[in-house]
């Protein structure tokens, strides 16, 4: 289970796209669009009756409008990072209002007893798995880079399908 934020469909084609292009050029296999997205926080396994404790959480957590205003982010590169085999889409740098936000909700739900991975956010949205190539020299598209909502994280059961993990979504929380 994992706090997220998702493209617009519109984005999520044209990123869908452009991961196509980059498994034909880098080997490895294309995340679908609609499993595109950028992970605030990764719960892990978590029993059914936990879900409402990690959407309170959240709620709390994010009552705060941390930097009201100002953009979330931007996607400005593509990357490769070898000892995970994945070409992902990043910013440059996080914004402050991204690093706030992900701060609170680390932060609410520890408070609440989750346990969270221990290492610094890296935004980043992943655009190939188990690519063979480390030469990665792709222009995002220009949509990329400013049409991801900003108004809300999605809660999400990843379930593994046959070919791919299904994200279930369990609850929408307003920024």
């Amino acid at each position: 289970m994992f706090f997220g934020l998702w493209p617009s469909p519109a984005l999520a084609a044209s990123l869908g796209a452009l991961a196509v292009e980059l498994s034909g050029r880098y080997g490895g296999r294309a995340v679908p669009p609609e499993n595109l997205h950028l992970t605030l926080a990764f719960l892990g396994s978590v029993p059914t009756p936990r879900v409402n404790a990690a959407v309170a959480a959240a709620m709390r957590a994010l009552r705060t409008r941390h930097g009201a205003g100002q953009e979330l982010f931007r996607l400005e590169e593509i990357r490769y990072w070898e000892k995970a085999g994945i070409v992902y889409a990043a910013p440059g740098l996080a914004s402050p209002r991204l690093t706030a936000l992900v701060g609170a909700l680390e932060e609410g739900l520890r408070e609440a007893d989750f346990l969270l991975e221990a290492r610094n956010f890296v935004p980043h949205v992943t655009l190939v798995r188990k690519a063979d190539s480390a030469s990665v020299d792709a222009v995002l598209p220009r949509e990329a880079c400013t049409d991801w909502p900003q108004n809300e994280i999605i809660l999400v059961r990843s379930t593994q399908g046959p070919r791919t993990s299904v994200y279930t979504p369990l609850a929408r929380i307003p920024i």
